[in-house]
């Protein structure tokens, strides 16, 4: 439907709408005399400052629609981020005027089988815990044409936003504090049968108190739900699930056997990462991430941060050994032992700015998904003998079938499957390479004279030197100023100890994860604005056209709330 031309036609989309009652419209009408307004937008602005619409009913109503502001019971107030699986909705139940947030699988991944059972699975995982410190689901519909899970709402962020607006590593008083609520919730799970799999920073979110909750049990194994797990395996493959960075090695080897202390030590790996503010494992392929967790020590956390209590550390390597009789056998001996070194700690943040945020980084990552081979929903697991196929865009009936694994069901029940006569490492590695292959460049513009500094290897310096990749000899610059590096799906400008700074957003910064729109500027002089090259094409030879990137393309790595549909 069109943009709403004048006020009669606005005020018409808002009857027909629903979100007031025809009295409630008549009243509003007259007390904020709507029909006197020069313009829709000002009609639309009177009604948000009043509290009576909120911005995202504002915006749609502008935009001419009349219908998404309902989903069965509950009424739709903002967008709290989306991704390629759908979108995240804060929303209220009609019924209890209780805030939820609604996820909501798009029409592709509702006839997408693996989407499917990650949602019906955390759902399941979700409805059974009833735990301070975990995320509680509050229903799960599928039903026609939609399918969603509510939740509690939680205004909080994730942990790995946390690190990203501190730009460091949290306090040690901090990290014990919020790794000890996780354990508290996660043995909650432990006792129900349930294993999460998945733990990471994205996936513990944080309110302003400090408080903790777990969430995402979309590849949790149910212990006494094997119906579910014979999905994934289906689905995904039989090898592992998971996110290489975070990964316990037995879990690399066979996911089935997962147990408590599997949990443990991902947790410990997230504890790591809020500490020295690196990953165990940071660079490498997935499977080479995945080989490391088996074989190696990551570099010590008294040799990244020595201001580190031994004892912490200690807790943490204990988290983190290899051999799961060699780590805490519960998560109640982790919290047990981090109690005594834990504070709670307030923190700040604009919750309504990190939303935006998440919703322009979403749209960056669809840029980057449009042109990957790789299925939006795999970008988040670790690359098995199952993925392979598709990532290859199924380049044979014989590749297909290798990684598939050929499952079927012997007559006793038990599921077999037909070995690869390639290892799932190698296949793993190849997998892998399929990701992490394709390098998405991004061009620097120049605000004051439009010039464009295309960034398409690697890594690039800028600065006044002759060697530079991109060289700037203006005042103020420094010999190497900053360079920008290529990092799994993303960019990353970083300072190299430059005399005038850089910032991103006008704020100084001396490591930065970048995204199309942001502004970068140099020695508070020069100012640049981030872009895809692909957000601009010839037609005809005619001028650059701007090309809106799709907002419903890809999977959101870090940034969302923490929910897989946004993580």
């Amino acid at each position: 439907m069109p943009k709403p031309p004048d006020i009669e036609t606005f005020l018409n989309l808002l009857r027909e709408s629903h979100l007031l009652s025809a009295e409630e419209v008549r009243t509003v009408i007259e007390r904020h005399e709507l029909e006197n307004v020069a313009s829709p937008k000002e009609a639309a602005q009177r009604l948000v400052t009043a509290k009576i619409l909120t911005r995202y009913q504002g915006e749609r109503l502008l935009s001419g629609r009349t219908r998404g502001y309902f989903i069965d019971r509950y009424k739709i107030l903002e967008v709290l981020g989306f991704g390629g699986m759908g979108s995240l909705y804060l929303a209220e139940d009609r019924e209890t005027q209780d805030p939820v947030a609604l996820k909501v699988l798009n029409e592709k991944c509702r006839n997408d089988a693996g989407m499917m059972t990650r949602l019906k699975l955390e759902a399941t995982a979700g409805a059974r815990l009833q735990h301070p410190h975990v995320v509680r689901t509050l229903s799960y519909e599928e039903a026609g044409a939609v399918c969603y899970i509510a939740m509690e709402f939680i205004k909080g962020i994730s942990l790995l936003e946390l690190v990203l607006l501190k730009q460091k590593s949290l306090p040690t008083p901090q990290v014990c504090d919020v790794i000890t609520q996780a354990a508290q919730g996660l043995a909650v799970a432990h006792q129900a049968g349930i294993i999460h799999r998945d733990l990471k920073p994205e996936n513990l979110i944080i309110n302003s108190e400090g408080y903790v909750k777990v969430l995402d049990f979309g590849l949790a194994l149910l212990k006494d739900h094997p119906e579910a797990e014979f999905s994934l395996a289906m689905i995904f493959g039989h090898g592992c699930v998971g996110t290489p960075e975070y990964i316990a090695p037995e879990q690399t080897k066979d996911g089935q056997t997962a147990d408590a202390r599997t949990d443990v030590y991902s947790l410990g790996c997230t504890m790591y990462f809020l500490l020295t503010g690196k990953l165990p494992f940071p660079t490498g392929t997935a499977a080479q991430k995945i080989q490391a967790h088996r074989e190696q020590t990551p570099k010590s956390i008294a040799e990244i941060a020595p201001k580190i209590p031994a004892e912490v550390v200690a807790i943490v390597e204990k988290m983190m050994a290899k051999q799961p009789d060699d780590r805490f056998q519960s998560m109640k001996e982790v919290s047990a032992a981090l109690q005594p070194y834990a504070k709670r700690t307030p923190i700040e943040f604009r919750f309504n700015k990190i939303v935006s945020q998440r919703v322009e980084q979403a749209k960056a990552r669809s840029a980057i998904a449009q042109s990957s081979i790789v299925k939006p929903q795999l970008s988040s697991r670790i690359a098995t003998a199952s993925h392979v196929a598709e990532m290859a865009k199924k380049k044979s009936d014989g590749i297909e079938r290798l990684t598939r694994g050929e499952s079927d069901i012997s007559k006793s029940g038990i599921l077999r499957h037909s070995v690869p006569t390639e290892s799932t490492d190698a296949m793993a590695e190849k997998a892998s390479s399929a990701m992490t292959g394709v390098l998405q460049p991004i061009d620097l513009i120049d605000l004051d004279n439009k010039q464009r500094f295309p960034i398409t290897k690697e890594r690039v310096v800028l600065g006044r030197n002759a060697g530079c990749d991109i060289k700037l000899d203006r005042p103020g610059i420094s010999g190497e100023h900053c360079a920008f590096h290529y990092e799994n799906t993303g960019w990353i400008v970083t300072d190299l100890k430059s005399k005038n700074g850089t910032e991103v957003e006008g704020k100084r910064v001396q490591e930065q994860i970048l995204f199309p729109g942001n502004t970068l500027s140099l020695a508070a002089t020069y100012h640049f604005r981030v872009a895809s090259p692909n957000q601009y094409v010839r037609k005809n030879n005619s001028k650059p056209m701007l090309i809106a990137a799709s907002v419903l393309a890809g999977i959101c790595l870090i940034t969302g709330i923490g929910y897989w549909l946004l993580s």
